[in-house]
C-alpha cells in the first residue's frame, strides 16, 4: 500500500481531462468562432458523432447565451489535419502547456488551504441546521399525535389505526413503524393519567 504524505495537495487531473474550446481555437488560429464551429460539426459529422455531447452554453460580452464545442486532445488533432502547419502547431502548443499544469500535482496556497476550511465549515453548519429543522418538525409532529387523547371506546366515525397510519404519512410523511411507536406511547400515557394502566 502507497504511503500518503501529511503535505495537503491538490488532487491530480488526467491529461485526458485537458479540453480545449472552440472558442480558444478560434483565438489561437485567427479565425471567426463560426467558421471554428461550422469545422467541427463537420468533423463530427463524418465521425458519425453527436455534437450534442460537446456541446456547451456560454454567456457572450452581451450577456446573451452562445454556443461552443469543447473538444479532447484526439478531436483536436483531428480538427487540425485540415488546417496550416502553423495554425496546428500554435494549438498544439498551448495544449501541451494546459497537460503541463495538469502533469504535477501543487500544494495550496494558504489562502487557497483557508478557502477549503471555510467552505467545510461553512458546509457543515449548513448540514446542522438541516438536522436541527428536521428534528425539529419531528418533534412538532410526534407532539400533535401525543395530543391526540386516547378514548376507552371507539366512538362512531372514528378511524382505525391502519387509517390513521395512511393519514399520519399522508399528511406528515411519517412511517408505519413511527405512527405504531407514537399511538402505543399516547396510549400508554393516557391509561397512566386515567389509572388504567395494564401489566
Amino acid at each position: 500500500m502507497d504511503k500518503q504524505s501529511n503535505s495537503t495537495t491538490v488532487p491530480t487531473l488526467s491529461i485526458s481531462a485537458v479540453k480545449m474550446s472552440s472558442r480558444e481555437i478560434a483565438e489561437l488560429t485567427g479565425k471567426e468562432h463560426r467558421n471554428v464551429k461550422r469545422d467541427i460539426e463537420k468533423m463530427l459529422a463524418d465521425l458519425s458523432e453527436d455534437a450534442l455531447k460537446f456541446e456547451r452554453i456560454y454567456l457572450d460580452s452581451m450577456n446573451r447565451e452562445q454556443t461552443e464545442y469543447l473538444l479532447d486532445r484526439d478531436h483536436t488533432e483531428n480538427l487540425l489535419m485540415g488546417y496550416s502547419p502553423v495554425l496546428r502547431r500554435a494549438v498544439l502548443a498551448r495544449m501541451r502547456e494546459m497537460e503541463a499544469l495538469l502533469a504535477e500535482p501543487r500544494v495550496p496556497t494558504t489562502a487557497e488551504a483557508l478557502a477549503q476550511v471555510f467552505l467545510m465549515v461553512a458546509d457543515s453548519q449548513r448540514r446542522e441546521a438541516q438536522q436541527d429543522a428536521f428534528n425539529a418538525k419531528m418533534v412538532e409532529r410526534v407532539h400533535l399525535v401525543e395530543q391526540s387523547a386516547a378514548l376507552p371506546a371507539k366512538p362512531q366515525n372514528t378511524e382505525s389505526r391502519s387509517e390513521v397510519r395512511k393519514r399520519m404519512n399522508r399528511k406528515y410523511s411519517l412511517s408505519e413503524p413511527i405512527v405504531d411507536t407514537v399511538l402505543d406511547h399516547t396510549v400508554r400515557n393516557s391509561a397512566l393519567r386515567h389509572g388504567q394502566e395494564r401489566p
